[in-house]
């Protein structure tokens, strides 16, 4: 009994001894990064609704000019790389005049852009510190929007109040070939830069118009078919953290 158990120990010290070196042999096989992509900015377009000028098109600022990845090096040659950014922005303001028989008017707006993707990159090293990298990029970027006001409508001595909301909900792909270089400094630390040719094809907004209370419906209907997309070259500043 105690050979057999001596058998055991010795088989499990060589196994875990095994393990750990071929773990020790296999590095910077996940991690973290953060890219900065001054392409994001101003970049996504969207669409409010105003009753009195009606549909028109604006621009999210600094949308996401920061993303977050995830590197897993499934070999040595290939790597999966999940991201993730989001922006979002609010305001909110009240307007109170002295001027009397008038009451106070309220605006809000809101918009929000959250972008994930995915890409699949096929790794050459040069050397021990510096390696190059080129594959596909997947991303979506989900956009929406909200605008709304409130005003005291004075109808046959009766003050009324009426709050009026537009909600705006788009879905934007992009598509692209990404050729990239990474510099290890140190063992498990790396930076880097990449370029990458795109089509982005611009999803068509959804509108959506509320009033509370609800006020008779208007005897007509308006509709707005949009075809955006368009081609372009990005290029990106890369940090990545491996921890395993």
């Amino acid at each position: 009994m105690k050979q057999i158990s001596v058998i055991f120990y010795v088989v499990f010290t060589l196994a875990f001894t095994t393990k750990l070196f071929s773990q020790s042999e296999k590095e910077n096989q996940l991690g973290i990064g953060i890219s900065l992509d001054p392409t994001r900015i101003g970049h996504v377009s969207y669409y409010n609704y105003n009753p009195e000028f009606g549909l028109f098109k604006s621009t999210v600022t600094n949308a996401t000019p920061i993303m977050f990845y995830l590197p897993i090096n499934v070999t040595e040659r290939f790597r999966l790389e999940p991201s993730f950014g989001l922006y979002t922005i609010n305001n909110d303001n009240t307007t109170t005049s002295t001027y009397p028989g008038s009451f106070p008017t309220t605006n809000s707006s809101s918009a929000s852009t959250i972008a994930v993707g995915l890409r699949g990159v096929f790794l050459t090293s040069l050397s021990n510190s510096f390696g190059l990298y080129f594959g596909p990029r997947l991303d979506f970027s989900f956009v929406s929007e909200s605008n709304g006001y409130t005003q005291v409508y004075t109808i046959n001595n009766n003050n009324t109040l009426v709050t009026n909301n537009s909600d705006m909900k788009e879905t934007d792909i992009n598509i692209g070939i990404v050729l990239g270089a990474e510099y290890f400094p140190i063992s498990h630390f790396s930076v880097g830069g990449e370029v990458s040719f795109n089509y982005t094809t611009f999803g068509n907004p959804t509108i959506t118009n509320t009033t509370s209370p609800p006020q008779t419906p208007p005897a007509y209907t308006t509709s707005t078919e949009t075809t955006q997309y368009s081609f372009h070259t990005d290029a990106l500043f890369f940090m990545r953290w491996y921890f395993l």
